[in-house]
């Protein structure tokens, strides 16, 4: 399956990399590893998400980290939409 990474999400990448690098930069780079790992994952299996709030999206969220990935499946595409800190707001798609 494709992935396709969405402007928002590539956004979003640049913001936890840029809050890690000041407050916890020793934890930048194993971050983004498990955040690709997870998008390679859902690759390979796209419904290991749970149906998302918004219609249409899935969410998967991770074990080891504050974070949720939103989802969208389009016939052999997965289209990354956002990643967010559960602490955060849920993003309005």
């Amino acid at each position: 399956m494709k992935i396709i990474h969405t402007p928002d999400f590539d956004l979003d990448i640049i913001e936890i990399k840029n809050y890690l690098k000041e407050n916890h930069p020793t934890y930048i780079k194993s971050t983004l590893l498990q955040i690709k790992q997870k998008t390679k994952d859902l690759a390979k299996n796209p419904y290991m998400g749970r149906i998302g709030r918004d219609m249409g999206t899935r969410e998967v969220v991770f074990t080891k980290l504050p974070y949720v990935i939103i989802y969208k499946i389009k016939e052999n595409e997965l289209h990354i939409l956002d990643i967010f800190h559960t602490s955060r707001n849920y993003p309005l798609q």
